[in-house]
């Protein structure tokens, strides 16, 4: 399911607090697969190129801190491919 992956905002001037999708705070960090946790967690922006929305996904910030460049890349290949997947 795309909403627990990534979210997004169809518009520029939507309120930061209120995407379009929204994907669970607790949903599984895309690098280790356990709960996301507040204490614990980066949220991280991305653009396909000629998208019209504006996409988000998050991940414990221990684990994006700890992984190498190519792992990082990666994982956000992952969200592009899900994004591209699932439509736009």
């Amino acid at each position: 399911m795309p909403e627990k992956i990534y979210g997004y905002y169809d518009r520029a001037d939507q309120p930061i607090e209120q995407p379009t999708i929204n994907p669970a705070f607790d949903a599984p960090c895309l690098f280790c697969d356990k709960p996301l946790t507040e204490d614990d967690m980066r949220t991280h922006s991305i653009m396909p190129i000629g998208s019209s929305r504006s996409y988000f996904y998050r991940t414990h910030r221990t684990c994006h801190e700890s992984a190498s460049s190519q792992r990082n890349g990666e994982i956000t290949d992952f969200v592009f491919d899900s994004v591209k997947h699932h439509g736009d």
